[in-house]
């Protein structure tokens, strides 16, 4: 169960957190931001967060 559940954390971070952040940045930035880089993807986890946080209090505001 711990590995199907770690499975499932983990696909939630790379795909949802990880691509929604990078589109952020990459809107952003126009192109110029993240750069490769350990650094970068976890720039790219916090800020798909934010985004999918904040996207769904202005769902739930409206």
């Amino acid at each position: 169960m711990a590995i199907i559940r770690w499975i499932v954390i983990e696909a939630f971070m790379e795909t949802i957190l990880y691509w929604s952040g990078r589109g952020v940045l990459k809107l952003f930035s126009f192109g110029g931001y993240p750069k490769r880089g350990k650094r970068a993807k976890s720039h790219c986890m916090v800020v798909g967060a934010f985004a999918l946080v904040l996207s769904f209090a202005v769902l739930f505001y409206f």
